[in-house]
């Protein structure tokens, strides 16, 4: 997601995914979005043309626990969730209580809620209960997406707790814009970790941005 979205859009979303989609019907939910993101008001969503990558590589991991780190207003979340497995389950973390109640509406009205659980606080604060309220050892797929600058940061305090395993996929939204700089130069250069980088378009634009997808590998 990138930053200067009017803080608005989850409200107005809301109510035209209610007005406009099927209920139920998350391909339906998400169509909408996007249909909505392109003709009135753009949003930080991973958007259509990112999140196709977002879809490939989730595919290519099949996570059991999946880890999402910003969740907005659940459209990534929606995305992920109906390429789930029997029986996998997405965990999102947001720290606004807004986004996380009109997150819950859509997500709740696509019919998702049983798949999609929001942990709403700050991930700093969320994460290192979260094995213990989640009954989750390990993730086996990470997105994150939340504020740039915690990229970084929060990606160690899952190697430092333990939540991520040999072999989790990690996909990280935005790197060219607004950018992680610290993010990619730790993931690029690190014996841990196994990096491709996918060029594509910011959200509902033609600006250039890109999605990084690391392999942790300790």
């Amino acid at each position: 997601m990138a930053k200067g979205t009017d803080l608005t859009f989850p409200y107005h979303i809301v109510d035209h995914v209610v007005k406009t989609a099927k209920r139920g019907d998350v391909s339906s939910v998400i169509d909408v979005i996007d249909q909505y993101c392109y003709s009135v008001e753009k949003a930080m969503n991973v958007g259509d043309v990112k999140g196709a990558i977002l879809d490939k590589c989730f595919l290519e991991a099949s996570p059991q626990n999946v880890l999402e780190l910003g969740c907005y207003c659940g459209y990534s979340s929606l995305r992920m969730s109906r390429l789930l497995k029997e029986d996998a389950k997405i965990f999102t973390i947001e720290a606004n209580p807004d986004y996380a109640k009109f997150a819950q509406q859509i997500i709740t009205f696509a019919g998702m809620e049983k798949r999609i659980q929001i942990l709403q606080g700050l991930s700093d604060e969320v994460l290192p209960t979260i094995a213990e309220k989640c009954g989750v050892q390990t993730f086996d797929f990470v997105f994150i997406d939340h504020a740039k600058e915690l990229y970084k940061r929060d990606l160690i305090m899952l190697e430092n707790l333990g939540l991520i395993r040999h072999g989790t996929t990690i996909v990280a939204d935005n790197v060219i814009y607004p950018g992680c700089p610290d993010y990619l130069k730790y993931v690029r250069n690190n014996p841990k970790y196994k990096s491709a980088n996918y060029l594509s378009k910011l959200e509902y634009t033609d600006r250039e941005d890109a999605i990084e997808k690391s392999i942790y590998l300790p």
